[in-house]
C-alpha cells in the first residue's frame, strides 16, 4: 500500500507538475501572439522535464522578407530555448564550475567568468541567459542583470540599445568593456546615430565587437564554411528560373529605391519584381497557414483523447498536442494573423535568378542578412554596400556575387544581368562556390565571436590582445561610410 501510496503521490505530482508547464507554455504562446509581427512560426514544444523551471523549446524562423525580426527583450525573454544538452540542475551544487556540455562531447574545466550583454531588444547571444556561451572550450556565462555590471568580468555595451543615462562614468578595475552595434549601421538618412551613447561610452571601452573587419571580435551576421566532401557543380543553375530579378523592402526611404527604379526600367518589363510594403504585396503571406496548423492540432488532439482513452497515449502526448492546438488558435485570431508559406517562398525564390541584397547605408563592413538570403535560396546576390566590393570578398568568394560598383554606369550594369541572363553557363558559374562551401546558421555565425571574448578573458591580462586598438572610439565608429550611391 505504501508503494501504491507513493506511486500516486508521485503521479498527483507529475500531473501538477504538467499543468504548471501547461500554463507556462501558454503564457510563452500568448506573448507570441502579442508581439504581432508577421511572421511564419515552425514551432515544436519539447517537454524537456515535468520540473515548471524547465523550458520548453520553440523553433521559430523569420521569413518576413528584408526586415529582421526585432521584439522587444521583456517579450523574447518568454521564448527562451535551453542549450540541448546542458545539465542546468546540477551546475548551482558544482564548487569548482565544471561543466558538462554533451553536445561538444566533453567537460569544460575552469573559473566561471560572467559577461553581461547591455541591449534593450534581444540579440542571438541573449537567448542564452544564465547559460554557458554555447559550443565554446571556455566557461563562461551570459547575463542580462544590470546588477551583476559591477561583479562580471565584461560588459557588452551596445550602442543602438542601450540607455545612455545607464551607462556609468566609471568601471570596476579589471573589468573589460566591449563596444557593440549589433546590426545597426553608424548612419541612418543621412544622421548620426546613437551619438550620446558613443559619447558615455567612448573614455572606457576596451575592445571592440562588431561588423567590422578590424574588430576585436568580429560579428558577422553571416558566413560560409567548408564542407569536407565535394558536391560537384550545379550544371545548369538557371533551370527553371524565368524571372530576372527579385527584391523583398519596406523601407522605401533613400537612395536605393531610386537606384532600383533606375535599373528596372533598363529591365525587361515583367521579370523584375518587387515585393514588400514598397511594392506589391507578398503572395505568400496569407492567414491559411493558422488555419491549416489548427485544423491538423484539432485532428491529432482528438486521436489523442481516444488513445489516452484507451491507455496507449501518455499525459505528456497530450500536453504537446494541446499546446499545438494554443499556439495554432494565437497565431490564426490574434494580431500575428498573416503567416508565410516556407513552400511558397521556396517556388517563389526559385523563380529568380538574381536578388536585390541592397543595404540602407554604405558604411564599412555593414552587410547584413540582405546579402545571406540569396546564397540561402539558390539566387545571385546584386549586391549595394559596403565600401566596396573587398567588404564583400572578406565574407564570401568573389565570383559568387555582382557589386553594382564594378560597372561604369547603370546601362552597363543593365547589360550585364541581361548578357548572364542569356548565357546558363556563365550564370551556373556563379555557384562554384558550392561543391567546396556551405552558408553557416547566422545565429551561429553572430553567436562565435562571444566564445572567442570568452577565451579573451581566461587568458591572463599581459597576454589578452591590446585595449582601445580603434584610437578615437567616436571616428573609428562614424568615420567609416560614404554617402554616395553610384550612377545617381
Amino acid at each position: 500500500m505504501a508503494g501504491a501510496s507513493s506511486a500516486g503521490a508521485q503521479d498527483g505530482d507529475s500531473r501538477s507538475g504538467l499543468c504548471k508547464l501547461g500554463s507556462y507554455i501558454t503564457v510563452r504562446a500568448v506573448a507570441l501572439a502579442a508581439a504581432g509581427s508577421s511572421f511564419f512560426v515552425v514551432f515544436q514544444p519539447v517537454i524537456l522535464s515535468l520540473e515548471f523551471e524547465q523550458r520548453a523549446i520553440i523553433y521559430r524562423q523569420d521569413l518576413r522578407g528584408e526586415n529582421q525580426l526585432v521584439i522587444e527583450s521583456s517579450l523574447l525573454s518568454l521564448l527562451v530555448p535551453t542549450l540541448e544538452g546542458y545539465n542546468n540542475s546540477n551546475n548551482s551544487n558544482n564548487d569548482d564550475n565544471t561543466v558538462t556540455n554533451e553536445n561538444l562531447g566533453k567537460t569544460i574545466s575552469g573559473k566561471l567568468k560572467v559577461i553581461v550583454v547591455s541591449s534593450e531588444v534581444s540579440e542571438p547571444i541573449t537567448v542564452y541567459e544564465g547559460l554557458p556561451v554555447p559550443n565554446c572550450s571556455s566557461l563562461c556565462t551570459i547575463s542580462l542583470d544590470p546588477m551583476s555590471s559591477q561583479t562580471a568580468d565584461a560588459v557588452v555595451w551596445n550602442a543602438k540599445w542601450t540607455n545612455a543615462g545607464k551607462i556609468p562614468k566609471t568601471k570596476p578595475s579589471g573589468q573589460r568593456w566591449v563596444f557593440s552595434c549589433w546590426y545597426e549601421s553608424p548612419i541612418y538618412s543621412g544622421h548620426h546615430v546613437s551619438q550620446e551613447n558613443v559619447a558615455a561610452l567612448k573614455q572606457n571601452v576596451d575592445w571592440t565587437l562588431s561588423y567590422r573587419s578590424e574588430s576585436d571580435f568580429v560579428q558577422p551576421m553571416g558566413a560560409m564554411q567548408q564542407i569536407p566532401d565535394s558536391r560537384g557543380v550545379l550544371e545548369n543553375a538557371a533551370q527553371g528560373k524565368d524571372k530576372l530579378l527579385l527584391w523583398f523592402a519596406s523601407n522605401c526611404e533613400g537612395s536605393r529605391m531610386e537606384f532600383f527604379s533606375h535599373l528596372t526600367a533598363m529591365l525587361p518589363p515583367g521579370r523584375v519584381v518587387l515585393h514588400g510594403g514598397c511594392g506589391t504585396s507578398n503572395p505568400c503571406s496569407s492567414r491559411e497557414g493558422g488555419r491549416t496548423i489548427m485544423a491538423v492540432a484539432i485532428v491529432a488532439s482528438c486521436v489523442a483523447v481516444v488513445l489516452r482513452g484507451l491507455g496507449l497515449a501518455s499525459d505528456r502526448l497530450l500536453l504537446t498536442i494541446s499546446t499545438l492546438l494554443t499556439f495554432s488558435l494565437l497565431l490564426t485570431f490574434s494580431r500575428a494573423n498573416k503567416i508565410e508559406d516556407p513552400v511558397c517562398l521556396e517556388k517563389l525564390y526559385g523563380k529568380f535568378k538574381f536578388y536585390a541584397s541592397f543595404e540602407n547605408s554604405r558604411c564599412k563592413d555593414y552587410i547584413t542578412e540582405k546579402l545571406w538570403r540569396p546564397y540561402m535560396k539558390g539566387m545571385v546576390p546584386l549586391v549595394l554596400g559596403g565600401l566596396g566590393r573587398a567588404d564583400y570578398e572578406n565574407l564570401v568568394p568573389g565570383a559568387s556575387f555582382v557589386h553594382v560598383d564594378d560597372f561604369g554606369s547603370m546601362r552597363d550594369l543593365a547589360d550585364f544581368l541581361l548578357k548572364v541572363d542569356g548565357d546558363d553557363g556563365a550564370y551556373s558559374k556563379f555557384f562554384a562556390w558550392r561543391s567546396s562551401m556551405s552558408v553557416m546558421e547566422d545565429r551561429w555565425a553572430q553567436i562565435k565571436p562571444y566564445c572567442t571574448l570568452c577565451e579573451a578573458l581566461h587568458k591572463p591580462p599581459d597576454q589578452q590582445q591590446p585595449q582601445r586598438r580603434f584610437g578615437n572610439l567616436t571616428s573609428w565608429f562614424y568615420d567609416s561610410c560614404r554617402e554616395e550611391v553610384p550612377y545617381l
